[in-house]
């Protein structure tokens, strides 16, 4: 092959993954079903990833009520459709809530689970 041909492949490929990564960036909601008499039938998330670099995921994820309401700065990883985002601190009330997100990126939503909770979150 060609060394031109293989440099331009090899730059198309690197151009193609790194659109793939900025395409995520944005805000995605959605929520999960809460059984409990006290507190609403919902609770609202937000994932905002700001960044993706080198398959390293940044951003922020919040809750809309409950004890682990606020929001908590993200970061995680990105590879291939797979991404998993992890508090990078403590958040909630008492600074006890985690918040751990696994699953995969399908277009302009993210599936999965956050904690043991099944959630799709859209842009």
């Amino acid at each position: 092959m060609n060394l031109r041909i293989a440099a331009f492949l090899t730059l198309a490929m690197l151009s193609a993954a790194l659109c793939a990564q900025d395409s995520i960036l944005g805000t995605y909601n959605g929520n999960y079903e809460v059984r409990s008499s006290n507190r609403a039938p919902y609770v609202g998330v937000s994932v905002v990833i700001s960044s993706v670099e080198g398959g390293v995921v940044k951003g922020t994820g919040s809750r809309s009520t409950g004890s682990c309401r606020g929001e908590v700065p993200l970061e995680g990883t990105l590879k291939d459709r797979a991404i998993v985002l992890r508090a990078a601190e403590k958040g909630g009330r008492a600074d006890d809530c985690g918040f751990t997100f696994r699953g995969n990126v399908e277009g302009s939503t993210l599936v999965g689970k956050l904690g043991d909770r099944e959630i799709t979150l859209r842009k």
